[in-house]
């Protein structure tokens, strides 16, 4: 076995041991998770998820031939199967604490395990983990003493150190393993001495349990989205020479300028100035399109900047972070939460250890659990940020762009941005158009007005573009003055709108390619609005009518997409639905990619006139986002008139959902199968699912319903067939091969179901009522998938058409899940799940059955619903009491609270009159079936009766198997027994 697997297993090995130990003996400490609940599933799957991935390392680092390793060797591989046995005792043990795991709270995660396990067991495990521990340590030093003295014979150590001679290169991943061989060769350490085997131990766990550095790249890594850095990528570099008047010392005044037109003539405060003082916020302001975000990435970029601050600084380290907020992008990308998680990941770039001491919850439960699945939320954010910032031996510049496109209140905005400004460490620029609000909390601050000052500028980029131009030239030549006059014209007419000149200097460049004179370019101009809405108004009317349907959809598609779409996705959503359903499963060649997305590239240009770009094509390519030319296009083409003008474009049964629905299914089946395709997969199918969620939540047409069902079939067939087709390397299917490279390996167990455990499906808490049925619930057909998300049209079209039949488990489990309405805020979730337990009753589900290994029945864990908050939630709960009644469910069973009426009157306890009403008609409904099942009135009588007739039949069964030919006269003499019995009874 070669030294550097050998240290490699040892090290994996020493990983379990040292986090099992932990679990075991060391974690009875209380951990209470950030929603104030002690251990529970969440910690539960995060131990689950640490001890697979543990798991996979053993089993990929003990490959090889064994049966040609020295004793010594085998010694070590035995080491992992033993491992992996103890590994598999303890997710045993956690997939029974799962299941408990809804209705129990641990002060512990000991406390859990004796729960489910008992105390020997544990202890057992424990000291097996001890003996692992003895075992690894000896195993390994007299497996590395063997080499290094091999090693030593074999070679001249004066030229070659010996763990380069065992190791080879020595690069930055071996170096704790070549430290560690240097030390037991120079300090001569022997398995047969103890200390020698303590130090060594010693050694090796400092080396290997590093992990904490790795945790913390870990939860920095949570903070990261995929769209964080899109917008400062998307936004163009400033033009040459352009702002360079925002680094001078002293800011020019309209007296300083004199008469000059193209002067800047208002008043600023000094942005140098401020980035030497103590004041800790500059507000930029300007109009729509004015340059405002390209000057902030301008700022933040030049290293002046970074220059300048470093003397406010003074000797502390100086750390800067941007955030540019972006109307028409991601979620993410325009919400407070997506700004929070992108400063906090750039201001620990450089400084990772900060980590732990901003996260202390988080970073504790990685040190318990070995990971976190908690979601982030705006408290612990909040707390990160203060923490952060609180630091007195750092300096903090924070550069915030786009204040007016953040999604909500923009008080609440401002809010933040003072909070995190009473800090005397850190400075913000911010950088908004001057709304009020905005105007009203930053007039004390420093301020610039930027179109009052980037006149000079604009005629810089004017003049550079059109000089950059042969025609131009050579009209230049004959005219001079008449050239310098249009570009004057150009720049007084843009009002330091850069937006509105960039089209206009498009539109004259389009005039010189088509032959204009000075005299043509300057009527265009006087034809052209100065107006940016005008404008935009005057390039949707120039669109080319035969165009104009071909625009209207493109538009639609972009604006009903929730998150911007890939080029490559809108070539696919023009296709249309009859052609994703009717498409083969098969995956793009690279030159199909290339015609499509150039393609899509100039319908975009000719159809939509620059409304909608694509501007990192030549970097991104196909999964380049369409975008919006700027924030001012997208409000102007949502305005009622201009949209309403937009729709008549396109024929009314033009769907947009469709649209994007079919290109799902194309992403689907053109993918390229590869072993890490997971993530993009789950994050289609993801897409489909809301599709169709929204289908059944806004009541749409039969027909559209249909369709969303074909289309839920065509993308179950498609991924199965992408994901079980085979793997040209390994042999194995694709679906085996993500499994063993995801970075969550509980994906899949089984390689041919693709259903079993979508994760990434789950995630959204809108699409899964209850957290828990990751755990509970094996997801093995895209049925179960349907019915997790509450897609009740679609599970009842199946149950209905295709005579779909519930075994002993399935049914009543699904019953159970629908009616646990725990969790559950949506409204539309509540009432799928309802319309879900309605279609389960209504096609034979028994909420009287008991699954194997529960507690109870679907009915009884109705009853024993945990006390419910509010009327509303209790108003729910009676119409599934009501529900389960009027399909069979017992009237008689007794509950922890007592008989079913006396639950009904615990759980009901409210002054609502409206609920009383409600709780008297279910209490109608429940004496109605007692009448009907015709049960004795006196519970102790009914106890009675049931023990004697059990007897009696006990008595009748141990007869009939005597004899078992014929009816005996005994039997009809026991059988008049039972009835005389009955009688009796009845009339007491």
């Amino acid at each position: 076995m070669e030294p550097l697997v050998a240290l490699g297993l040892a090290s994996n090995l020493v990983q379990f041991v040292d986090f099992a130990s932990k679990l075991v003996t060391r974690a009875r400490e209380t951990y209470k998770s950030v929603d104030g609940a002690l251990v529970d599933n969440s910690e539960l799957q995060a131990v689950t998820e640490h001890l697979q991935r543990l798991t996979g390392r053993l089993h990929v680092s003990s490959k090889g031939p064994v049966n040609h390793f020295s004793s010594t060797e085998k010694q070590l591989h035995d080491l992992c199967s033993g491992s992996r046995d103890a590994i598999a005792e303890l997710l045993a043990a956690l997939g029974r604490l799962k299941t408990k795991g809804n209705h129990n709270r641990w002060n512990s995660f000991r406390q859990a395990l004796e729960s489910v396990w008992k105390e020997s067991e544990i202890q057992s495990l424990a000291i097996r983990l001890e003996r692992f521990r003895r075992q690894i340590d000896t195993t390994l030093l007299v497996l590395l003493r063997e080499q290094v003295d091999q090693a030593v014979l074999s070679s001249d150590l004066r030229t070659k150190r010996v763990s380069e001679q065992l190791l080879g290169f020595i690069d930055d991943t071996k170096t704790w393993q070549a430290d560690l061989i240097e030390t037991l060769h120079q300090n001569n350490w022997h398995s047969h001495s103890q200390e020698d085997t303590a130090l060594f131990s010693s050694k090796l766990s400092s080396a290997v349990l590093q992990s904490e550095d790795l945790s913390r790249l870990r939860i920095r890594e949570l903070l990261r989205f995929p769209s964080i850095s899109d917008r400062y990528e998307s936004i163009d570099e400033a033009h040459k020479r352009t702002f360079e008047w925002i680094f001078d010392q002293s800011p020019a005044t309209s007296g300083q300028q004199g008469q000059d037109p193209m002067a800047r003539h208002q008043v600023w405060d000094s942005f140098v100035q401020w980035l030497h003082d103590t004041e800790s916020l500059y507000w930029l302001c300007g109009k729509p399109g004015s340059g405002k975000s390209t000057l902030m990435k301008y700022l933040y970029d030049d290293p002046r900047t970074s220059q300048h601050l470093q003397d406010w600084a003074s000797d502390l380290p100086l750390v800067k972070a941007a955030f540019f907020s972006w109307n028409s992008g991601t979620q993410m990308q325009m919400s407070q939460m997506g700004l929070l998680q992108t400063l906090l990941y750039e201001a620990t770039q450089d400084r990772p250890a900060l980590i732990s001491c901003i996260f202390p919850r988080r970073w504790r439960s990685y040190l318990l659990f070995g990971g976190d699945l908690h979601p982030w939320t705006w408290s612990e954010l909040a707390l990160a940020m203060k923490i952060l910032t609180s630091d007195s031996g750092t300096r903090f510049a924070f550069f915030v762009d786009g204040l007016d496109e953040f999604d909500g209140d923009g008080a609440q905005l401002v809010k933040l941005l003072i909070d995190i400004t009473t800090s005397p460490n850190v400075k913000i620029c911010a950088a908004s158009r001057p709304w009020l609000v905005f105007e009203e909390a930053f007039s004390s601050h420093p301020r610039l007005r930027l179109e009052d000052l980037t006149a000079p500028d604009v005629q810089l980029y004017v003049s550079e573009k059109l000089q950059r131009n042969a025609m131009f030239l050579q009209l230049q030549k004959q005219g001079p003055q008449l050239a310098q006059d249009l570009i004057l014209e150009v720049t007084g007419k843009a009002c330091g709108v850069f937006l509105w000149v960039r089209l206009v200097v498009q539109s004259l460049l389009e005039g010189l390619r088509d032959g204009d004179t000075i005299a043509d370019l300057q009527a265009r101009l006087l034809a052209l609005p100065s107006d940016l809405q005008e404008l935009f108004r005057r390039i949707l009317d120039r669109l080319n009518p035969h165009y104009f349907a071909q625009a209207s959809r493109i538009f639609q598609i972009v604006r009903e997409s929730p998150e911007p779409l890939a080029i490559l996705e809108l070539s696919f959503a023009e296709d249309g639905f009859e052609l994703a359903l009717q498409a083969e499963v098969a995956p793009l060649s690279p030159d199909e990619i290339t015609f499509r997305v150039e393609v899509m590239r100039r319908r975009l240009i000719s159809r939509c006139k620059g409304l909608l770009e694509v501007p990192s094509l030549e970097v991104l390519g196909p999964a380049t986002r369409v975008q919006y030319l700027h924030r001012t296009v997208k409000d102007f083409l949502a305005s009622p008139e201009i949209w309403r003008y937009i729709l008549s474009g396109s024929a009314q049964s033009f769907d947009p959902r469709s649209a994007l629905y079919a290109s799902y299914i194309m992403q689907i089946k053109k993918m390229e199968p590869h072993k890490d395709m997971f993530p993009g997969l789950w994050a289609v199918i993801r897409a489909c699912m809301e599709y169709a969620h929204s289908i059944q939540s806004k009541h749409n047409s039969d027909q559209l319903a249909q369709a969303a069902i074909l289309a839920l079939d065509e993308m179950d067939s498609a991924a199965c067939h992408l994901l079980n087709g085979k793997c040209e390397v390994s042999g194995t299917s694709w679906l085996v091969e993500a499994s063993h490279t995801s970075r969550r390996p509980n994906f899949v167990f089984e390689p041919t179901v693709h259903w079993g455990t979508p994760y990434y499906f789950l995630e959204k808490p809108n699409l899964a009522p209850t957290k828990r049925w990751r755990f509970l619930f094996p997801l093995t057909s895209f049925l179960d998938c349907a019915f997790v998300s509450g897609l009740d049209f679609y599970v009842g079209n199946k149950i209905q058409n295709d005579s779909t039949k519930f075994d002993s488990f399935q049914g009543p489990e699904w019953l159970e899940l629908a009616a646990d309405f725990r969790e559950q805020n949506s409204p539309d979730v509540n009432m799928a799940n309802f319309n879900m337990v309605q279609l389960l009753l209504k096609h034979g589900v028994n909420p009287n059955t008991q699954k194997p290994g529960r507690s109870g029945s679907p009915w009884q864990t109705l009853l024993r619903q945990p006390a419910l908050d509010g009327s509303v939630e209790i108003e729910r709960w009676l119409k599934l009491v009501s529900l389960y009644l009027e399909h069979g469910a017992d009237p008689y069973i007794q509950t922890p609270r007592g008989s079913v009426l006396q639950t009904i009157k615990t759980m009901c306890r409210s002054p609502d009159p409206e609920l009383s009403i409600r709780m008297d008609e279910v209490i109608g409904i429940l004496k109605s079936r007692q009448r009907a099942k015709q049960r004795p009135k006196t519970e102790s009588r009914v106890t009675e009766s049931r023990v004697t007739e059990s007897r009696v039949t006990e008595s009748l069964v141990t007869e009939s198997r005597v004899t078992k030919s014929r009816v005996t006269k005994s039997h009809v003499h026991l059988r008049g027994l039972m009835k005389l019995f009955r009688r009796n009874n009845h009339k007491k």
